[in-house]
């Protein structure tokens, strides 16, 4: 099976693609797209037509990472084989996406990565070393204090540390050192180890520096011993877990930390004193608030059937062939089985067979595609992709109307398709309380455990604005997120580092992220604006989208966030009456 070509039936490239969407480092391998590209070798004028398609909204990044692969097959031929493919993924660090492919394709999974032969793990080997010939360990870590303090606690035999490489230089010039097993700390490891081997002592080098090159220059010398200290979680005591835990509690809802935290970010929470707490960015709650109502959007007419002049394609779910049929009248009906084995999809109405056919479908057209269910009389959007011009032209009339608490249990409830985490639209004419709605939501989604972030977007487009001089627009938006988050004293890289990781990685806490006041930007503010929610909407798998807008604004949000949205109930008499008397009563 190692010679699948990519882009054969047995290896299509929906189907890969499709695999690598699903696998837990999507968002980080569409973030390192153009380094697959370099790497697949494609010609640089390849790169640069991607890039200018993905600044301008044309292609998103699964599409992109679909033509990379598709325009590899083209220039390789019948060398681009899903061995080699496997092979740049692990090549640019992302493992568990070549094991997603594996696995899928049938060619197994690697559960165990050997090290060289060179490498022994972490100090715990140290008995290892003591009971070996070898001269000189050097142990590579990321934290030197960390190791050292590690090497204390594992080792049964005494130890003396010298804190740098000259201090051990002036023990009595080296051959009086300690008879105990000598531990130093180092930063230039080349400069002393030809010394250090002339010791009949044993000496361990901890150096916080790339060992790549020592590992080439003294491959062939027998008396040096080679380590990298891993530092894990499960290795960390439970008190000091606990202690981690109590002051970071955006980890608290992670089901593996062992898998979650490690390198560099784990030696950052272990030398990091400070609380990573989360600050209340809720406005004061108001004594005369009245309780809104909203009416949704997402019921459709019949008449999308008899439309003119649209392309966009309609999945059906909850009928059956016939049913179909009979509503597209004259039109031809298909199902996602027929239309996906063809080159092309040449039916705009068709049976959704599966659920993963949704994406399919979408990855062989240019055009919108929705995905309807039929229940009860009436059709119900599910899903959509692309732009919703010609279906908010066909919203039902007669639309269902929440409470607020009825209104989120149906935003949090469990559907045909999983909506959870879906963008939520709410919009409304000027001065009839988008914000303080949109903060009382906050209140009871907090109440209910989630992490809630509020944003004024006026605000925030005017500190993205500072922050992108000096980091892109994903890293610039996590920045100032977290300055909101945790507050301008908390804001530490750890922390800022720690969300991006929540956010991007699905585990843990789920962030309900509210931004309030679309309507209020300055027009030349809109397309950042919009950027930045259709990115944060694709790569966030922990964080929901929350934004209102005025009336007019909202066709426009809905096509960027490729949702509909939800209106705003006006007061009847009764609720102005309460209103009123809560108001003055104050």
């Amino acid at each position: 099976m190692d010679g699948l070509q990519v882009g054969s039936k047995e290896c299509s490239f929906v189907d890969i693609c499709d695999t690598l969407g699903k696998c837990s480092s999507a968002a980080i391998l569409y973030e390192k797209w153009k380094e697959l590209a370099r790497q697949l070798n494609l010609p640089p004028v390849v790169i640069l037509r991607l890039e200018k398609r993905l600044s301008a909204d044309i292609i998103d990044e699964p599409e992109a990472i679909y033509q990379i692969i598709y325009n590899w097959r083209s220039i390789s031929s019948y060398e681009a084989t899903l061995h080699k493919l496997i092979g740049v993924f692990e090549h640019i660090k992302l493992r568990d996406a070549a094991d997603e492919l594996r696995q899928a394709f049938g060619l197994g999974v690697i559960t165990k990565r050997v090290r060289p032969q060179k490498y022994i793990h972490g100090p715990e080997q140290l008995c290892n070393f003591l009971s070996s010939d070898k001269i000189v360990l050097i142990l590579s870590t990321l934290d030197s204090k960390i190791t050292c303090d590690r090497i204390q606690d594992t080792s049964k035999t005494p130890l003396t540390f010298f804190p740098c490489e000259n201090s051990l230089n002036k023990a009595s010039n080296l051959h009086h050192a300690s008879d105990n097993v000598n531990v130093c700390v180092t930063s230039n490891c080349a400069s002393i180890i030809s010394q250090l081997l002339k010791l009949t002592k044993k000496t361990v080098l901890v150096t916080e520096e790339n060992i790549n090159d020592l590992l080439k220059d003294f491959k062939n010398e027998k008396n040096i011993y080679f380590s990298t200290d891993i530092i894990k979680w499960s290795e960390l005591s439970q008190t000091f877990q606990q202690q981690i835990l109590q002051r970071c509690e955006l980890l608290n809802k992670v089901e593996s930390l062992e898998s979650f935290i490690n390198g560099r970010l784990l030696v950052d929470l272990i030398n990091d004193p400070f609380q990573v707490k989360l600050k209340d960015s809720l406005p004061p709650k108001l004594l005369y608030y009245i309780p809104r109502r909203l009416k949704t959007r997402f019921l459709i007419s019949p008449e999308i059937f008899t439309e003119r002049g649209s392309n966009d394609i309609y999945l059906f779910t909850g009928l059956e062939r016939f049913e179909l049929t009979a509503f597209a009248q004259e039109n031809p009906t298909d199902t996602s089985r027929n239309q996906l084995a063809q080159r092309n999809i040449s039916s705009r109405f068709i049976l959704l067979e599966m659920k993963r056919d949704f994406e399919k479908i979408c990855s062989k057209t240019k055009h919108g595609v929705h995905w309807l269910h039929y229940d009860e009389g009436q059709f119900t959007l599910l899903k959509s992709k692309g732009n919703l011009s010609s279906l908010q032209d066909h919203v039902d009339k007669h639309q269902k109307e929440f409470t607020e608490d009825d209104f989120l249990s149906h935003i949090n409830s469990q559907s045909i398709i999983d909506k959870s985490l879906a963008p939520v639209c709410i919009s409304d004419s000027p001065g009839m309380g988008k914000s303080i709605l949109l903060a009382n939501i906050g209140r009871k989604l907090k109440e209910t455990g989630q992490s809630v972030i509020f944003v004024v977007i006026e605000e925030f487009i005017t500190k993205l604005k500072t922050a992108l001089q000096e980091n892109n627009v994903m890293d610039a938006m996590i920045r100032v997120l977290g300055s909101i988050t945790f507050g301008h004293e908390n804001n530490s890289k750890l922390s800022t580092a720690l969300l991006k990781l929540l956010l991007l990685s699905g585990e843990g806490k789920k962030f309900e992220l509210l931004f309030d006041g679309l309507d209020e930007l300055n027009p030349k503010d809109f397309e950042l604006a919009y950027k930045c929610l259709k990115l944060m909407a694709k790569t966030f798998k922990s964080g929901r989208l929350w934004v209102t807008t005025r009336l007019h604004l909202l066709a426009e949000l809905e096509n960027n966030l490729e949702v509909l949205g939800y209106n705003i109930t006006p007061f009847d008499e009764e609720d102005q009456v309460n209103f009123f008397v809560s108001y003055w009563s104050q």
